[in-house]
């Protein structure tokens, strides 16, 4: 058995027009919740699999806070990301 805890990688950071979200792989289902720095939701997206791509394109450059969820509701990660 594999005691390594698998973690949620958010990259790149600074990011352009995509933001990379690789999954591990016992997490079947998860979301994503993004964030501009006052708080306010600017977008979410349903994740499935280990690799998804999450356009960035429609939102304005600055501090942006990503969390991922999972589909009990749990945060899996939070990371505060620079979009330019």
């Amino acid at each position: 058995m594999d005691n390594q805890i698998q973690t949620v990688r958010i990259f790149p950071n600074p990011a352009g027009k995509k933001l990379n979200i690789e999954m591990p792989a016992e997490e079947e289902q998860a979301y994503v919740s993004i964030y501009n720095n006052q708080g306010v939701l600017l977008q979410s997206k349903v994740l499935q699999g280990c690799n998804n791509l999450v356009s960035l394109k429609k939102l304005v450059g600055g501090v942006l806070i990503v969390k991922v969820f999972n589909k009990r509701g749990e945060i899996l990660k939070i990371e505060k990301i620079m979009h330019r």
